[in-house]
């Protein structure tokens, strides 16, 4: 592996892996794990997309050499709704958002916030025992909706997993963003009665 290239798929098997991220994610991931830690797919002429899979790596981009590397151009769109905050700014922005919010992420602070991570987690379980028998259930759906519920109780105090309007969102860009198209957002959103939820805020 030069230093500029890594292994990965390329033409229509990197195109078909891209499209699964949108609906299937985790057999994409499972995909590219057979080409190693470190997989590179082209995703339009010019941008290529890195997939890190060791800890170790991901401490060393986001942690430890965090100023050598920029957000991806797919997080453009979030600044519309989100604004430039810590998850979608970069430099002295990010920084200052960043010290603002360090103090959450103590030690002390996510050990804290075990019992809520494991009151989640059995929720979801105690959801999936209620399902029929044979019925296929799409993990990644649900775990993302059991990161949500932890993060809405953990930080805010509220039950957030009813808000899905980012979530149709992202779906509904991931495509177009990966294929090196950047759309404007507002004019591919459209909402509909089902699109979104509204939030449900329990005291704490």
């Amino acid at each position: 592996m030069s230093r500029h290239t890594a292994p990965g798929p390329r033409g229509a098997a990197a195109a078909r892996i891209i499209a699964g991220f949108v609906n299937r994610p985790l057999g994409s991931y499972r995909r590219l794990a057979a080409y190693g830690d470190i997989v590179e797919m082209p995703i339009s002429p010019g941008r290529r997309l890195f997939v890190l899979s060791r800890p170790s790596y991901a401490e060393h981009v986001l942690a430890r050499n965090q100023d050598n590397y920029v957000k991806a151009f797919t997080y453009r769109p979030l600044r519309v709704f989100l604004g430039s905050g810590l998850l979608t700014s970069d430099g002295d922005t990010w920084r200052r958002h960043r010290r603002l919010v360090q103090p959450v992420f103590s030690r002390r602070q996510v050990a804290a916030f075990a019992p809520q991570m494991v009151a989640g987690a059995r929720r979801t379980a105690a959801h999936w025992a209620t399902l029929p028998s044979g019925i296929v259930i799409d993990v990644a759906a649900q775990v993302s909706r059991l990161t949500l519920d932890v993060v809405g109780q953990v930080l805010f105090g509220a039950d957030l997993t009813g808000v899905l309007l980012l979530a149709t969102l992202t779906r509904r860009f991931r495509l177009d963003l990966l294929a090196g198209g950047l759309p404007e957002p507002i004019a591919h959103v459209t909402l509909r009665p089902g699109n979104c939820l509204p939030m449900r805020l329990t005291p704490r």
